[in-house]
């Protein structure tokens, strides 16, 4: 599987990726994060029993306020429960019969939510993996198909330095 490594590894790569955003200019007092308590609380929100690595870490560093992470979706563990499940099901509903790549989607882990319009899903099958691909999947029962955990964060970390710069700019010319 792709992204499919320890759980270590899986969570120091998403440190990684943070510290960059820190070191590009993003203001780390905007964010933070939650603990275990909380994160394993909103699996049980979700009905799931296990977090992949790098995902937990996440939710570590932004889980509670997520700032310019905003613009991708919610990472808020706190609504990130059975009502983000459910829509999240709704739309899996809507993908084309065969057309759905998911093979538990009965137990799926719904990782980030955007205005209930689209769900960034983990598979259920894929839950004990520390960086399982992960899918978007809108109300229309459109997917995408990202490589791993890891990899959307990093795409997720594009959009932050894009904004970033888009501020700078903003400030250097008044």
């Amino acid at each position: 599987m792709p992204g499919d490594y320890g759980d270590e590894a899986a969570s120091s790569e998403i440190r990684s990726i943070f510290r960059e955003l820190i070191a590009f200019g993003m203001d780390s007092s905007l964010v933070c994060g939650v603990g275990d308590a909380d994160i394993d609380a909103m699996a049980r929100s979700q009905n799931v029993s296990e977090i992949p690595a790098s995902l937990r870490e996440v939710y570590r560093l932004i889980g509670c306020r997520a700032d310019k992470f905003n613009i991708i979706g919610s990472f808020s563990v706190a609504g990130l429960d059975d009502a983000a499940k459910r829509i999240a099901l709704e739309s899996v509903e809507e993908i084309p019969a065969g057309d759905s790549p998911l093979k538990d989607p009965g137990n799926l882990f719904v990782a980030v939510s955007y205005q209930g319009e689209w769900s960034i899903v983990v598979d259920g099958a894929d839950l004990s993996h520390p960086n399982p691909p992960m899918w978007g999947v809108s109300e229309s029962g459109m997917i995408v198909a990202y490589e791993s955990v890891t990899s959307f964060f990093r795409g997720c970390a594009v959009e932050i330095k894009n904004s970033v710069d888009r501020q700078q700019s903003r400030t250097r010319n008044f």
